[in-house]
């Protein structure tokens, strides 16, 4: 997912047969993490009818845990309803729902605590810290609230910034580039997105080059180079239409 994107095939394959084994076996083992793994995989192909309902489950799952005062087999409490939202949140900002998702969105960050929750992110395949600050701020944006946009979108770089996940640089950089692209700031989205081309492509983050290049691209053109910005964006377009991810478009100045 980390190389692919959430959306590609080959991560939705082991989705899915994670998913079947799961109702197979007695108990439903890690049911409730795998069904985030699916959820996710349908929400990065803005399959929504199918994600939502996923989503639901989660949450409806999460807030019984939290009611109960219980820690299940699986989850914790916190760990159940800062995933829950977080997917809720993101399936609500992409179906136009801006202020549910951030509502989600901010339930979520406000649970996340680094030094217990920096251990999920092999299970769950994202910082719940970043990437919820990521979204967040987009939500942010979307209602108008840009100065906590920024703010978020700097939170995340700088909590990036201490855990030993380059995937979650990645998205930091993504956060401050768009957040600048979508308050019409050239001159920053340029700044990020050079940097965020130049850290994605050590560690090989196809799906950050190719959005990150459609934002220089833009701001090229922007700042006066029509031509150059013009070439860059339409290669990284292509770059990152190639990732299967479905749900990136929102978030793209163009």
């Amino acid at each position: 997912m980390v190389l692919t994107g959430p959306g590609s095939p080959d991560f939705g394959d082991v989705q899915k047969r994670a998913y079947t084994l799961c109702q197979k076996l007695p108990g439903k083992p890690r049911q409730f993490p795998i069904t985030y793994g699916l959820c996710l995989y349908h929400w990065g192909r803005a399959e929504f009818k199918i994600a939502h309902p996923l989503a639901v489950k989660l949450l409806e799952t999460a807030n019984r845990i939290e009611n109960e005062n219980a820690v299940s087999s699986d989850v914790t409490s916190d760990e159940a309803v800062m995933a829950a939202c977080n997917i809720n949140g993101m399936i609500a900002f992409h179906m136009g729902e801006s202020e549910q998702a951030h509502a989600y969105l901010t339930r979520s960050v406000d649970l996340y605590q680094p030094d217990r929750d920096a251990a999920l992110y092999p299970i769950y395949l994202m910082d719940f810290g970043v990437f919820g600050r990521f979204y967040l701020a987009l939500a942010c944006v979307a209602c108008n609230k840009t100065d906590m946009a920024h703010q978020h979108a700097r939170d995340a770089y700088e909590l990036a910034q201490t855990l030993n996940q380059p995937h979650s640089v990645g998205f930091s950089l993504l956060a401050n580039m768009i957040v600048a692209a979508q308050c019409d700031e050239p001159e920053v989205a340029q700044q990020y997105s050079q940097q965020c081309v130049a850290f994605s492509s050590q560690f090989g983050f196809p799906e950050f080059i190719g959005m990150s290049r459609v934002v220089r691209g833009w701001a090229a053109a922007k700042l006066g180079h029509p031509s150059e910005g013009l070439d860059d964006l339409k290669e990284g377009y292509t770059l990152w239409a190639a990732q299967d991810l479905k749900t990136g478009n929102r978030g793209l100045p163009v």
